[in-house]
């Protein structure tokens, strides 16, 4: 009965997955038809999939609990689909503001690129849990009539050794290829990104962020703290607001600060992470 039901749990996390990739696929299809019409109405499939794939995504975080490589698969899926769904509705916001097309154009393109790298993740999640699958059933089937089917069990196990070191090898050969896809969104996506360790030192900071600032990557990482490229009032503002509401939360959202750039202009930007 057990292992009929770990059969039933891997067919569950197959149709999450696969239910997840359609939700955000009618939204990245309503987003385009919004974009070409201005018509609100394509936006349906957008706003319930905002609604259903966080649903989704909490689910399978619930059902791959006791599974480390599947938890990482998701833990990524997440971050994607919300910069997926983040460009969207940047993409939503520009045409509502009657930009020109060609405005919009490269959140349009980056959209796409991380839609790939999604496919790809999901695609890796059901791989996976199609292995498991394979190997559950014939857990389940044995569980039967083990003694009877113990030789056929045997050359079945074989087959399915083989079958996963041909997943695992290209799982890594993907993993690769999306590690490297994933570093270049990192670098080059529309947005700033930094990380900082305890005392606030940059320890990570994309091309997009050192582009606005004028900085190089190696002025910046492992010798310059967050707060000595800020005005000193944003970097008053930082320590007394920003940092502890960080600390007690774990991320803030909307903080508006102004930065100094390396020739020493101001540069506004609103902070969240």
């Amino acid at each position: 009965l057990d292992r009929a039901r770990w059969v039933e749990h891997s067919h569950l996390v197959i149709n999450d997955l696969e239910e997840l990739l359609s939700r955000i696929k009618d939204a990245e299809t309503g987003h385009r038809g919004f974009l070409l019409t201005g018509e609100e109405s394509f936006l349906a499939p957008y706003d319930k999939g905002s609604l259903e794939v966080p649903v989704l995504l909490t689910s399978l975080e619930s059902m791959t609990a006791g599974d480390a490589a599947q938890q990482s698969r998701i833990v990524a899926l997440r971050l994607l689909v919300r910069e997926k769904l983040t460009l969207i509705e940047r993409g939503i916001n520009l045409k509502r503001a009657s930009v020109r097309p060609d405005a919009f154009l490269p959140v349009v393109e980056q959209a796409n690129r991380v839609m790939d790298v999604i496919r790809v993740q999901i695609g890796n999640a059901v791989d996976a849990e199609q292995a498991l699958l394979a190997e559950r059933s014939l857990a389940a089937e044995s569980q039967a009539g083990w003694v009877k089917w113990a030789i056929v069990l045997g050359n079945a196990a074989a087959l399915l050794m083989l079958a996963l070191a041909f997943l695992l090898l290209r799982a890594e050969l993907i993993r690769r290829a999306q590690a490297e896809e994933l570093a270049d969104l990192y670098d080059n996506a529309p947005v700033g990104y930094h990380s900082v360790d305890e005392d606030g030192v940059f320890l990570r900071i994309n091309n997009t962020w050192l582009s606005w600032l004028g900085y190089t990557r190696e002025e910046l990482v492992g010798r310059m703290r967050h707060s000595d490229i800020m005005t000193p009032q944003s970097a008053e503002h930082h320590r007394r607001e920003a940092r502890p509401l960080f600390d007690i939360q774990g991320y803030v959202r909307d903080f508006e600060m102004e930065y100094v750039r390396k020739d020493g202009s101001i540069f506004p930007a609103s902070v969240s992470g």
